[in-house]
């Protein structure tokens, strides 16, 4: 089970458990039709795999389709899902396979992904020398904590 993913007494990765998803992006390729039918298809075949494997099956095609149907969870090219919703069905899927401290973890190294990407106005000055500091150090806490985790 992937809540119980990671093993804090040994610090190993448990067996990973395999979960199927379709993707939420409508295909537009052959027209609305043929997305459909390729869409189904794809449902059919999933939903026999996971009922022979036992493996999970994550619904972020159905969520996007029945739950997010307004076109302002839809990017400006309408086929593509905007960051809101893509924000929501992470969240659900968080919710779904992930723990706590899975998620703040996640949270964390989010926040210091964002923080590396950062271009500085000022380089030398004292305050993005306090900055590079800070984020040296929460990077340092997240190795030590998560030896598998490469910032």
């Amino acid at each position: 089970e992937i809540k119980n993913l990671y093993n804090k007494e040994t610090q190993n990765i448990a067996p990973l458990q395999t979960i199927f998803t379709i993707s939420p992006v409508r295909y537009m390729g052959e027209g609305a039709h043929h997305g459909q039918l390729n869409k189904a298809t794809l449902l059919l075949a999933t939903d026999e795999i996971c009922k022979t494997t036992g493996t999970d099956y994550f619904p972020s095609y159905e969520i996007m389709m029945d739950e997010l149907r307004d076109y302002r969870f839809y990017a400006t090219d309408m086929i593509h899902p905007s960051d809101l919703a893509v924000d929501y069905i992470f969240e659900r899927f968080a919710d779904t396979y992930l723990t706590d401290e899975a998620i703040r973890t996640a949270d964390e190294v989010r926040k210091i992904k964002k923080s590396l990407s950062h271009r500085p106005l000022h380089p030398d000055s004292e305050e993005y020398e306090k900055f590079k500091q800070k984020l040296s150090q929460q990077i340092d806490a997240i190795a030590k904590k998560y030896p598998n985790i490469k910032l």
